[in-house]
C-alpha cells in the first residue's frame, strides 16, 4: 500500500502527504483512481483451470441434479471484481442445462465493493488476455467480436445479476446452492474471514457447494464442511446448524447496540428465557434426574446433573473436556462401552452393576447412555446417567441391558477397531509423503536444472562483461592517442611561422595558427566564429 500510494504521490508531483489527503477528499477521480491502484486485479476466464474443469465435470452436475427443476438455481460470486469468474460460472452452467432437461431458471449474483469493477463487468467488454482460457468453441459461442475485443452474448449476460456489496456489513444472499470467493479472504484479517466465512454457511443451502481459492479454506467451520477437493477449496455444507452468536453477527459498527442479524432479514426476534425460570429449570432436574452427565457428539463434557461432578476426577496439568479424561477411572471401559454402542445403535444402551470407588466408599451403579437429539437436527448430544443402587437392589430392565464383562470385550475390540483404523491412516499418510517426496524430488530437479541455467547464464554474461572491457579499454587507449596527436598539432602549429587559417564547411574557424591570428585580431574564443 505504501508503494501505490507513493506512486500516486509521484505522477500527481506531490510530495506533501496531508495535502493529498486533502486532495482525495475533493477529488473523487483522484480517490477512484488510488482505489484502483490499491485493488489486486490479477484475473481471467476460468482462472486456475484445473479447478473449474473440476467443477465442471464432477460438482456442477451434482449441483443442477440436487435442484428441482420448477425451483430456481442460485448462484453467489461474492468479490467478482471484474466479472470474469462470474461469466465462467455462467458458461459453465448453461452447457449443463441441455444435459439436465431444465429450464433456463438459473440466478448468479455477481457482487463486488467497487462500483466501477461492477460498470465494467456489467459491460462484459474484455481483451484477448483475459480469454486466453476459453476454448475457441466457446469463445465463438459465448461472445462477440468488437474490434480488438470480446462482448459477452446477451443470453449470458442475462443469467447475471451485477450489485454492490460488502460481505463484511451487508446482509448475505439465501438459499444458495454454490457460493464461490476466490482469493478474497487471504486480505481479510482472522475474525473477518470467520465472520464471512459464518455468512456463506447460513447462506447455502444444506448440500450447498463453497468453492474457495487455493490458499483459503474455513478455518474454525472446516467441521460443518465436507471436502470435495483439497487441492482447490471444494466444500459441501454438511449440515444446518446454530453456529455461535459471535461468529453469526456482521461487522458493521455498532452492530451490538442494533437489532439481530434474524431481525434485520425479517425473520422474529429470538426470545430468551428469564433468568429466575431458567433457575426453576434447574431444580427440577436435580431433583427428578439421577446423577448425570451431558455430552456432545465429540465426547465433549457439557453440563452435570445432580450431583454427578463427584464422578469426575480432575488432574492437574491442562484440562480436557473429553469426558473419558474426567471421568473416575473405574467408570472409563464401561462408560467408553456404552458411548461407543449408544452412538452406533442410535439407541438406549446401560450396563449394570458397575462397581466404583468414591470417597464415600464403595458404591454400585448402573451406568446408561442415551441419544438426545432434539426435533430437525442431525447430530445430537448423549446424556449419561449414574444411578446408584442399594445392596441387594437389581437393576431395572433397561431397553438394551448388558454386563460388565461384554463391556471389557466391547472395549477391546473398540480398540482393535480404532488400532486398525490408524494403521491404514497410518499407511495412507505413508503413501502420500512418498508421493510428496517423489513430487519434491522432481522439483528439486526442476530447480537443479533452473539453476544449471542460471549459472550458464551468469557465465555469459561474465563473458559478455569481459568484452565490454576490453572494448572500452581499446577506447581508452585511441582517446589517448587522439589527446596525444592533438597536442601535437597544437605544438605545431604555435611553433610555425607561416599564417594558416583552418575552416570547416560553414566556414567557421576550426584552428588558426599565431601569425595570421596577429593580421586579423583573433583570440582562442574566436573558434567556432563565422568569418
Amino acid at each position: 500500500m505504501t508503494r501505490r500510494i507513493e506512486r500516486r504521490l509521484l505522477l500527481n508531483q506531490s510530495l506533501d502527504l496531508d495535502e493529498y489527503a486533502q486532495r482525495l477528499s475533493a477529488d473523487a477521480g483522484e480517490l477512484n483512481a488510488l482505489y484502483k491502484d490499491l485493488l489486486i486485479g490479477v484475473t481471467k476466464f476460468f482462472r486456475d483451470h484445473e479447478a473449474f474443469a473440476r467443477l465442471e465435470r464432477e460438482v456442477l452436475p451434482h449441483v443442477v441434479e440436487q435442484v428441482p427443476p420448477d425451483e430456481e438455481l442460485r448462484i453467489w460470486v461474492a468479490g467478482c471484481g471484474t466479472g470474469e469468474e462470474a461469466y465462467s460460472l455462467a458458461i459453465l452452467l448453461d452447457e449443463q442445462l441441455p444435459a439436465a432437461r431444465r429450464r433456463d431458471n438459473i440466478k448468479i449474483f455477481a457482487t463486488d465493493v467497487h462500483r466501477a469493477s461492477l460498470e465494467f463487468a456489467s459491460a462484459g467488454l474484455y481483451d484477448e488476455a483475459s480469454l486466453s482460457e476459453v476454448t475457441p468453441a466457446r469463445l465463438q459461442r459465448y461472445f462477440v467480436r468488437r474490434g480488438k475485443a470480446f462482448q459477452v452474448s446477451p443470453e449470458l449476460r442475462r443469467m447475471i445479476v451485477f450489485a454492490p456489496h460488502n460481505l463484511i456489513k451487508d446482509a448475505p444472499f439465501t438459499k444458495l446452492n454454490l457460493i464461490s470467493c476466490r482469493n478474497l479472504l487471504i486480505y481479510l484479517q482472522p475474525i473477518a474471514q470467520k465472520k464471512v466465512l459464518s455468512l456463506f454457511h447460513f447462506a447455502l443451502k444444506t448440500g450447498g457447494v463453497l468453492f474457495l481459492g487455493p490458499s483459503e479454506s474455513p478455518g474454525e467451520l472446516t467441521e460443518e464442511f465436507d471436502p470435495l477437493d483439497y487441492q482447490w477449496k471444494l466444500y459441501r455444507k454438511r449440515r444446518d446448524t446454530h453456529l455461535p452468536a459471535d461468529v453469526r453477527l456482521p461487522l458493521s459498527s455498532g452492530y451490538s447496540g442494533l437489532r439481530s442479524p434474524s431481525a434485520r432479514l425479517g425473520y422474529p426476534e429470538p426470545q430468551t428465557a428469564d433468568a429466575s425460570l431458567i433457575r426453576v429449570y434447574d431444580a427440577l432436574l436435580d431433583s427428578h434426574m439421577p446423577p448425570s452427565l451431558l455430552v456432545n457428539g465429540q465426547r465433549q463434557l457439557v453440563h452435570t446433573f445432580a450431583g454427578a461432578g463427584k464422578y469426575l476426577d480432575v488432574h492437574d496439568g491442562r484440562h480436557t473436556a473429553d469426558v473419558l479424561e474426567l471421568i473416575h477411572p473405574d467408570l472409563r471401559t464401561p462408560l467408553a462401552g456404552a458411548l461407543q454402542r449408544a452412538a452406533k445403535l442410535k439407541s438406549p444402551v446401560a450396563y449394570k452393576d458397575v462397581r466404583v470407588t468414591t470417597a464415600d466408599g464403595p458404591r454400585r451403579l448402573k451406568v446408561s447412555v442415551a441419544p438426545v437429539t432434539p426435533k430437525g437436527f442431525d447430530a445430537g448430544h448423549l446424556l449419561i446417567s449414574l444411578e446408584p443402587l442399594d445392596d441387594g437392589e437389581s437393576p431395572s430392565p433397561p431397553e438394551r441391558e448388558l454386563d460388565y464383562g461384554e463391556a471389557s470385550r466391547e472395549q477391546l475390540r473398540s480398540l482393535e477397531d480404532e488400532l486398525r483404523y490408524t494403521k491404514e491412516n497410518l499407511q495412507a499418510t505413508i503413501e502420500e509423503l512418498e508421493t510428496s517426496n517423489e513430487e519434491l524430488q522432481a522439483t528439486n530437479e526442476e530447480l537443479v536444472a533452473s539453476n544449471e541455467e542460471l549459472q550458464s547464464t551468469n557465465e555469459e554474461l561474465h563473458s559478455v562483461n569481459e568484452e565490454l572491457y576490453t572494448v572500452n579499454a581499446e577506447y581508452q587507449r585511441k582517446i589517448a592517442e587522439l589527446t596525444e596527436l592533438t597536442g601535437d598539432m597544437d605544438n605545431l602549429l604555435f611553433s610555425t611561422d607561416v599564417g594558416v587559417l583552418f575552416l570547416d564547411g560553414e566556414l567557421c574557424i576550426r584552428k588558426f595558427t599565431p601569425k595570421i591570428g596577429e593580421f586579423f585580431d583573433l583570440l582562442p574564443q574566436d573558434i567556432g566564429r563565422r568569418v
